[in-house]
């Protein structure tokens, strides 16, 4: 599909601010449209937002096409030594 796609980021505003610690977009493969957005989220200690909180959010403030279609709630984001994101490992996860 579009290679922006795989590296956007899913901007969680206040949602995010006061529930997920951090969070990973990636895109992943899809049979009828090549590839959609994955949000893979860690939560705050104490946090407690659903994924019909955080779809509901997105859907409000991203244009569609932006819009994860998978959300995945991970204890950590996996990270490389010089602290990048290992977006390969989160595309694996939980397809």
């Amino acid at each position: 599909m579009r290679s922006d796609l795989r590296e956007m980021v899913v901007p969680l505003g206040e949602l995010s601010r006061r529930q997920a610690a951090r969070y990973g977009p990636v895109g992943i493969p899809d049979d009828a449209k090549g590839e959609i957005p994955k949000a893979c989220v860690v939560l705050k200690p104490g946090g407690h937002a659903t994924a019909e909180d955080l779809n509901t959010y997105c859907r409000q403030n991203l244009a569609a096409y932006k819009v994860p279609r998978v959300i995945e709630f991970m204890a950590a984001i996996p990270k490389t030594a010089s602290g990048k994101t290992k977006r390969f490992l989160l595309r694996q996860g939980g397809q």
